[in-house]
C-alpha cells in the first residue's frame, strides 16, 4: 500500500460528520502546475464501530491518505452514496511547486439536473498563502436530497505573487491561474415505499411497505406520518409482541416491513371538503441506519388520494343504540351533510320494503329546508324493530329538486334486537 503524506484531523471534525473510525477513499485527484487537489470522502468501517469521541477532546487523531483508492476498500464502495444520507468529505490542496502560492480560494459546488448549490466549507485553519510542500485543509458536507446523477465542481485559485526574477533594477511578478474539475457519482435509493389507503366513514388509514434495497441491514430509527392541516393521527395500541429493536425496526436486505397509521378529520368543516377529489392527508419521514453506521433521513412527497366519497350528499351517524328490544321503538340521529357548491333542495321519503326488521314510524314523506355548501341538518327518525338479530337501518331517500337525481345511502346502522 502506498501511504502517501501524512495529515491530522481534529477530532471535534470528526464527531461532526460522524466518522470516527472512518477510512478515506479517494474520489478525485488532479494535479495542474505542481498544485494538487485531493478529494476524499469520509466511511466507517465494515463493521461500524459507537464508540464516541466526545472524550478525546482536542486531541489531534492522525490518518494516511491512500493514494490509490483500490487497497484496502472494496471496490466500487466510495460511489455509493444513498438518498437522504450525509456525503461528507475532506478536501486538501497541496503546493507542490517551489514557489510561495497566495490568494488561493476553494469553492465546492453541488450540481444536480435540477439545481445547482454552493456547499460551506469547514478549515482546519485559516490560510492565507501556501509556502512550498503546504497544504490547504476543507471540511464540507452535503445532504443528498435528490436521486440520480451527482456532480462535485471543485475550484481553486491562486496567484504566485512571490515570483521573482533578478535583474538590473526590476522586479516581474507572476499571473493567475484557475482551474475546475469535475467528479461524479451516481446517488441510490435506500428505501422503496409504496402507500395504499382505506377508507372508512370520516377516517382513512394509510398502508405503508417499506422496502430495504441495500446490501446491509437496515434500522429504522424513526417512520412516523406527518399530518396535513385538517387530519389528526388515530392513536393505536402496540402490540407487546412487536418485533421490534430497542432503536428501531429492523428490516433485512430486499425484505419489507408494513406500517399501518389511522387518520380522521380534524373538524366536521374539513370532512365535506374531503370528500371527493384529490387530497393531501400528509407526508411520511423516516430515519434509517445501516448495520455499517451510515445514517440518512428520508422524507416522502405529499401522499394524495382520491376518494368520491357519497357525491354531493354526505350522511353520518351522529346517535344510535346498539341493542334495542323487539317491538320497543327507539331513535336515530343522522346529519346530512352538502358536499357540493351549490344549495341543495332535498326532498325526503322513507321506504319500508327497502330494509328488513325495521319500520319506520315517522313521517314518510317530507321536504326539507334548503341546505347550503358545507352545512350540515341533523334529523331524528324513530323506529320499530319487528324481528330479531343484527340488523342494519336502510331505506332512506334524497331526491334534489334541481337535479331529480336520488341519494340513497345504505346500510347507514347497524342494531342488534334481542327478544
Amino acid at each position: 500500500m502506498n501511504v502517501g503524506k501524512r495529515f491530522y484531523l481534529k477530532s471535534k471534525h470528526i464527531a461532526s460528520f460522524d466518522a470516527c473510525y472512518a477510512k478515506l477513499s479517494m474520489l478525485g485527484l488532479s494535479r495542474e502546475s505542481g498544485v494538487s487537489v485531493k478529494i476524499v470522502q469520509l466511511l466507517r468501517p465494515p463493521a461500524a464501530d459507537q464508540t464516541t469521541v466526545d472524550t478525546m477532546g482536542e486531541e489531534l487523531i492522525e490518518w494516511d491518505c491512500y493514494e490509490d483508492s483500490s487497497e484496502g476498500l472494496p471496490a466500487g464502495l466510495y460511489r455509493k452514496v444513498f438518498l437522504g444520507e450525509t456525503f461528507s468529505c475532506f478536501a486538501l490542496v497541496t503546493n507542490g511547486t517551489k514557489e510561495i502560492i497566495g490568494e488561493l480560494s476553494l469553492t465546492v459546488d453541488i450540481q444536480t439536473s435540477q439545481r445547482r448549490c454552493t456547499v460551506a466549507l469547514s478549515y482546519r485553519e485559516s490560510v492565507t498563502q501556501l509556502e512550498p510542500g503546504a497544504s490547504l485543509r476543507a471540511f464540507f458536507a452535503h445532504e443528498v436530497t435528490e436521486i440520480g446523477q451527482h456532480l462535485y465542481a471543485c475550484h481553486k485559485c491562486h496567484f504566485f505573487y512571490h515570483w521573482l526574477v533578478c535583474s538590473l533594477g526590476y522586479c516581474q511578478a507572476g499571473g493567475k491561474a484557475t482551474c475546475r474539475k469535475l467528479y461524479k457519482f451516481p446517488v441510490l435509493k435506500p428505501l422503496d415505499v409504496h402507500t395504499k389507503f382505506y377508507d372508512s366513514a370520516d377516517q382513512v388509514f394509510l398502508e405503508a411497505h417499506v422496502q430495504n434495497t441495500t446490501d446491509d441491514d437496515m434500522i429504522m430509527e424513526r417512520i412516523a406520518l406527518e399530518p396535513t392541516e385538517g387530519h389528526v393521527l388515530i392513536p393505536f395500541i402496540t402490540n407487546p409482541l412487536e418485533d421490534r429493536c430497542t432503536n428501531g425496526w429492523l428490516i433485512r436486505p430486499e425484505c419489507m416491513r408494513q406500517f399501518l397509521y389511522g387518520l380522521k378529520f380534524s373538524s366536521g368543516e374539513t370532512a365535506p371538503k374531503a370528500n371527493r377529489g384529490l387530497i393531501t392527508v400528509g407526508k411520511l419521514s423516516m430515519v434509517w441506519r445501516t448495520s455499517r453506521g451510515r445514517r440518512g433521513r428520508l422524507q416522502t412527497s405529499p401522499l394524495e388520494r382520491m376518494t368520491t366519497g357519497c357525491g354531493d350528499l354526505k350522511m353520518t351517524i351522529v346517535d344510535a343504540p346498539n341493542v334495542v328490544k323487539i317491538q320497543e321503538p327507539f331513535v336515530i340521529t343522522c346529519r346530512i351533510t352538502n358536499c357540493c357548491d351549490r344549495v341543495l333542495e332535498l326532498l325526503l321519503t322513507l321506504e319500508n320494503h327497502l330494509q328488513s326488521g325495521f319500520v319506520w314510524n315517522s313521517k314518510s314523506r317530507q321536504k326539507l329546508a334548503s341546505l347550503s355548501p358545507s352545512n350540515s341538518v341533523d334529523l331524528n327518525f324513530t323506529l320499530i324493530p319487528i324481528s330479531s338479530g343484527l340488523k342494519y337501518v336502510s331505506g332512506m331517500q334524497f331526491q334534489d329538486a334541481a337535479t331529480k337525481r336520488t341519494y340513497e345511502p345504505d346500510e347507514v346502522a347497524q342494531v342488534f334486537v334481542y327478544t
